[in-house]
């Protein structure tokens, strides 16, 4: 997670890694279950990682960006046609390649997101009827909010990846759910009663 400044490259990793472990100490003085402590602290280090994927480095101010402010506007590189592919790529294999990967990488992003959040969060399956897109769309909306303050076009903002984005939340909520089932017919055909950590995914599980 580095912010440039001044050519200055500044690395905020050690902050928010210290304000998620601050977060998870309130939640242990609060009795939270043990598990669930480890489930927050695992999704939100999966935070921490998409967080740097879609909105570092930032770079607000050195060379590069007044040389990007002089020679591009802030508006460049913003796509609203879902599923545009520019002219020339269809005949580049490399770029066919690099598009492909794109797309992969748009949905893995946010797959994590829909399965984990079962763990950390209570949500029911009307949830999911708004919130893959409200992921989505929420991360577009913000790398353009970013160039319109930096003035320069830090991020491409591109409509096919907030919905790819929403994609992968809703892949993650569609193997939360099968993983459910999947548990508990175990759980079931093995006659055991878990404890700890299997006991939490069970209530979890429960509840889809």
């Amino acid at each position: 997670m580095d912010i440039e400044f001044n050519n200055f490259m500044l690395d905020i990793r050690p902050l928010a890694w210290l304000i998620l472990l601050v977060f998870l100490i309130i939640q242990w003085r609060r009795k939270q279950d043990r598990s669930y402590i480890f489930c927050l602290l695992v999704f939100g280090a999966y935070l921490l990682v998409a967080l740097q994927l879609t909105f570092f480095p930032l770079q607000i101010n050195g060379d590069f960006v007044d040389a990007m402010r002089q020679n591009s506007s802030w508006m460049t590189d913003i796509n609203l046609i879902p599923f545009y592919i520019p002219q020339g790529y269809l005949e580049n294999e490399y770029l066919i390649q690099f598009a492909f990967i794109q797309f992969v990488e748009n949905v893995l992003l946010t797959i994590p997101f829909g399965f984990g959040l079962n763990f950390v969060a209570p949500s029911r399956r009307k949830d999911f009827l708004w919130l893959p897109f409200t992921v989505g769309f929420g991360i577009g909306l913000t790398q353009f909010g970013i160039n319109l303050i930096l003035r320069y076009p830090y991020r491409v903002v591109d409509i096919t990846d907030a919905l790819l984005n929403a994609a992968g939340v809703l892949i993650g909520y569609a193997f939360f759910r099968l993983f459910s089932w999947l548990y508990l017919a175990a759980l079931s055909k093995a006659s055991i009663e878990p404890r700890g950590l299997f006991a939490y995914v069970q209530r979890v599980a429960n509840r889809a």
